[in-house]
């Protein structure tokens, strides 16, 4: 876990535990307790302040005195491990992306899909194309499911991490626009296919 001393630290600027460790060892010659401020401004970073923290907790318990103190620091020790491990886990989780748009441009969509997934993220997209001659335009489509089609993608947006609008020729839609103002109702990231003034 800890595969070297901070005096042997080779990163330059030394590594997310070792600096914990020399600002202990600093606070602790200064004939102060390190506080969560110095912490905070050596690691801005969430994660790399969890990892700060959980050094702190591993060093702390090696030098613990008594048995009430070592409970406390394994508690705390035990925590931070699992913060870091939800917040690696966070960390390399893909990039859910949701394709807004006419479904008359199927071969946007096509090529948005391409390009999203070949950037490593996680699509979602319209999986009917009424509109389109390429997809679905001879199966046709009653109002009620064109509807119930609509708030299933409305459920996507709420799902994806961003939107891509594919606003081809600038052109943004009823149901495109619905989407687009839920999108931002929930602060999700929004971008457009073709510039905007938005």
């Amino acid at each position: 876990m800890f595969p070297h001393s901070w005096r042997d630290c080779k990163v330059p600027g030394l590594c997310a535990t070792c600096k914990a460790a020399a600002t202990l060892i600093g606070s602790a010659n200064a004939g102060r307790g390190a506080v969560v401020a110095d912490y905070r401004a050596l690691f801005p970073d969430e994660l790399d302040y969890a990892k700060a923290q959980r050094a702190v907790a591993f060093s702390r318990l090696r030098y613990a005195a008594d048995n009430r103190t070592r409970r406390i620091l394994r508690a705390a020790l035990v925590w931070w491990r699992s913060e870091v491990g939800r917040m690696e886990k966070e960390t390399m989780k893909p990039t859910i992306v949701c394709l807004c748009g006419s479904t008359r441009f199927y071969d946007q969509f096509q090529r948005a899909y391409y390009g999203e997934t070949m950037a490593g993220k996680i699509v979602l997209s319209v999986g009917f194309m009424p509109d389109s001659a390429e997809h679905g335009e001879h199966i046709g489509i009653t109002p009620a499911q064109k509807e119930a089609l609509d708030v299933l993608h409305l459920e996507k947006v709420k799902m994806a991490d961003e939107v891509l609008i594919l606003n081809v020729g600038g052109y943004i839609g009823q149901s495109t626009a619905r989407e687009l103002a839920y999108a931002l109702e929930l602060g999700k990231s929004v971008r457009f296919l073709e510039e905007t003034g938005l």
